[in-house]
């Protein structure tokens, strides 16, 4: 029997008028029953919400497509979209109306961050000689690290430890000398890893047996570009830190590190 609104009709008598709309009545109850879970309105959860036209508020809504809402992210959580229709996943989320990610600020921490894959930090810092970068690093990881500008000469010293002589850096470079251009090489030992001048875009490779940044910079005025590379000579010391870096003359600017793997 279809669903009918207000089955009993007091006023137009009818053959078997009690039993017919007692059974209607049965099945309108029924109908009402299958729509909440386990046939039983008492629990308040509604079934099979194909289409809600006005639901101004629900407070029992059990789950969409099997999936439960959430506003702490989780697996197999639906999250939901700020008042602005972005992805608001935590205050330390970068928005975007397309995307998010991941940026945590470590400016002044104290105490050594885990990085998670795809996460970037972010390091701030005014008039400084040096900078502890506190981020810890796991073994096997790769790790993109970049700052629009820095001093040549200055070292990275993993564990925020100076290990005498382990470091050999390198470049090739090409400089403008303002009516031709000037192609070379050259290399150096270090106590860290060695950076050289300007804008430094560099992949870190962490490995007990191969520890190497990978670097490609250029300077200021745009004169002078090139690659460079610089190798932890050591196969014993893990580096579980990133460390501090040592700037050849004080600077304010910023370093952002991202996990790749």
């Amino acid at each position: 029997m279809p669903y009918v609104r207000r089955p009993f009709n007091p006023l137009m008598p009818t053959v078997n008028q009690v039993v017919n709309e007692l059974n209607q009545a049965n099945e309108n109850f029924d109908i009402l029953a299958d729509a909440f879970q386990g046939g039983n309105p008492a629990t308040g959860v509604v079934l099979n919400a194909v289409n809600s036209q006005n639901a101004v508020n629900s407070q029992n809504a059990d789950t969409v497509d099997g999936f439960h809402a959430s506003l702490v992210p989780a697996p197999n959580v639906i999250v939901p979209l700020n008042a602005s229709g972005v992805l608001d996943l935590s205050g330390t989320y970068i928005k975007s109306n397309v995307y998010t990610f991941r940026r945590v600020d470590l400016t002044g921490a104290t105490s050594d961050y885990l990085l998670q894959v795809g996460e970037e930090a972010i390091i701030r810092f005014t008039n400084a000689t040096s900078v502890s970068l506190r981020i810890a690093l796991v073994n096997d990881a790769v790790y993109e690290f970049f700052s629009p500008s820095i001093p040549q000469g200055s070292l990275l010293y993993p564990n925020n430890t100076a290990f005498s002589s382990q470091f050999i850096s390198f470049r090739l470079y090409v400089f403008w000398t303002g009516s031709s251009y000037a192609v070379g090489y050259d290399g150096n030992t270090a106590s860290g890893f060695y950076f050289y001048s300007g804008i430094n875009k560099v992949l870190i490779i962490n490995k007990l047996t191969s520890k190497r940044i990978l670097a490609s910079y250029g300077d200021i005025p745009g004169r002078h570009i090139g690659i460079s590379g610089s190798l932890w000579n050591n196969t014993t010391t893990p580096w579980t830190s990133l460390g501090t870096i040592s700037f050849s003359w004080p600077i304010s600017g910023f370093i952002l590190v991202r996990r790749l793997v």
